[in-house]
């Protein structure tokens, strides 16, 4: 038995006016008069579903007025136009069979039902126009990138899922292993013996393939991956999947521009890829769904790109949210009124709390307007001591830090150490920036604890005129000053004060 597919019947419509069909698919809806009834059927092949007519002259037309929503059914019949009704044709039933019949209670009906409902029926939120659309365009953006890819010459690579490597530290890992969990192997210095494993090392689900990619463009010049990708940062957001697909070219010969072109280029091709093979679903999108979708994708295919650099981009967001910080005559305004705090002129708390207002506010607006960005960290030359990798900048609550890019598995972490250039007035060491429990910024001998220098005041390598003491600044703005603290602490022993 024949059967025709609606797609190939809705694509050339023409070809099967006035002849007979046969199709078959699941009854989205079912509704009946004495004489006549209609079934509007789908097959999965066409986002349209075909309705379909029958009259009191079939022999079980009485069965088929009873067939619920999601029976499957085989159609017979005549394609007919329909020039004046909503639907351009449909098909004039001679027989409908019963392929598989659906319980009363068949939890899909004509209605609009939500996500969270359609989240307690995995096996049928499939068959939802939302689904179908969501789920077809995924398939054909998936083939336009291979498509794409291919059309320009590039080799398509197969990484390996499991591996033993991260990547340059892209994300946090989910371990593979075939050890037993409820009495893991350890070794005689009390870690896990990975000897005893599957693959006998420490290994898990890939977070890019990146680094076998690399390799692979040494060889073919200009590569591709794109394969399922695994991330188990702790993040329960709609900006974060532990499990998504990610496409990593590899360009040899090429420049920044060369990438960012071949970005461009990419999504403009699937973009259009999609609204021209996936038109009913992307207006069903766009009336149902997201509003505006289609103007906004026309915009996307009939604009240039534009290009700034990182620095330029954060200067333009500071400008749109916080525009005042970023103004001249405000910051130099500021500056005079912290100056007046510091000679006890300008009541600090008040001083406070007119700025923080209006940047609370203008705070809340950038979080919700601006796009979540997550900054790849910065490596440093130093290596952890513990596991043997180079260490990366971390940003934490008091600044910057240095932490092993192996957390969880190595938790180590550095304060980062800026040399002063100043000597130690006490051992001849070198004074060291640093930094409190609290985040205050402090100098210290890096002899400590075995030089007892510190300082809250930066040193400087000025010598003091009247002991040739070293010489300290304090202070900022107009209250900027240096000071010699032996000269000091001698004034202050001669006045009879301790402080």
């Amino acid at each position: 038995m024949k059967v025709t597919t609606l797609r190939e019947i809705f694509k050339n419509k023409e070809a099967y006016y006035d002849q007979e069909v046969t199709v078959g698919g699941w009854v989205r809806s079912n509704r009946d008069s004495k004489q006549f009834g209609f079934l509007t059927i789908s097959d999965g092949t066409f986002f349209t579903p075909l309705q379909v007519v029958y009259h009191d002259t079939m022999a079980n037309f009485q069965e088929v007025a009873k067939y619920g929503v999601g029976a499957a059914v085989i159609v017979k019949g005549k394609l007919v136009a329909t020039p004046d009704a909503k639907q351009a044709f449909e098909v004039q039933a001679d027989e409908v069979m019963l392929e598989g019949a659906s319980s009363p209670d068949y939890p899909l009906q004509k209605k609009r039902h939500t996500l969270e409902y359609l989240r307690t029926i995995d096996h049928l939120r499939p068959r939802t126009n939302t689904f179908q659309a969501v789920f077809k365009i995924r398939s054909l953006v998936a083939f336009a990138i291979h498509q794409f890819f291919q059309e320009r010459g590039f080799v398509y690579v197969h990484t390996p899922i499991i591996t033993a490597s991260d990547a340059e530290g892209a994300g946090e890992m989910f371990q593979v292993t075939t050890l037993p969990l409820d009495q893991v192997p350890m070794t005689e210095d009390g870690k896990v013996d990975f000897s005893q494993d599957f693959f006998n090392k420490k290994t898990s689900l890939t977070v890019s393939g990146q680094l076998y990619g690399e390799t692979f463009a040494q060889a073919f010049r200009n590569i591709y991956t794109f394969g399922p990708t695994f991330r188990a940062e702790n993040s329960n957001t709609q900006r974060h999947a532990a499990e998504f697909w990610m496409i990593e070219p590899e360009l040899a010969y090429a420049d920044l521009d060369d990438v960012i072109q071949c970005e461009e280029d990419m999504l403009k091709y699937m973009i259009q890829y999609v609204l021209d093979n996936a038109p009913e679903e992307m207006a069903f999108l766009n009336q149902f769904v997201d509003k505006g979708l289609l103007d906004r994708l026309h915009h996307v295919l009939n604009s240039e790109f534009a290009r700034v650099t990182y620095t330029d981009a954060v200067n333009e967001l500071m400008k749109q949210y916080f525009k005042d910080i970023v103004d001249v005559e405000f910051t130099a305004n500021m500056e005079s009124e912290l100056d007046y705090i510091e000679e006890g002129k300008l009541d600090w708390v008040k001083f406070l709390k007119d700025f923080y207002g209006p940047f609370k506010a203008n705070l809340e607006v950038a979080e919700k307007a601006m796009e979540k960005v997550k900054i790849a960290d910065e490596e440093s030359d130093v290596v952890c001591e513990k596991c043997g990798r180079k260490m990366v900048y971390k940003l934490g609550r008091y600044g910057k830090f240095l932490a092993c890019p192996g957390f969880p598995e190595c938790r180590n972490t550095k304060t980062i150490v800026v040399d002063t250039g100043v000597k130690c007035p006490k051992c001849g060491g070198r004074i060291l920036e640093k930094k409190s429990q609290k985040g205050k910024k402090y100098y210290g001998c890096e002899n400590s604890p075995n030089c007892d220098f510190i300082s809250w005041d930066a040193p400087t390598n000025e010598k003091c005129p009247v002991c040739g003491g070293i010489m300290f600044e304090k202070g900022y703005g107009k209250n900027k000053r240096k000071y010699c603290a032996d000269c000091e602490a001698k004034k202050r022993a001669a006045e009879g004060k301790t402080k």
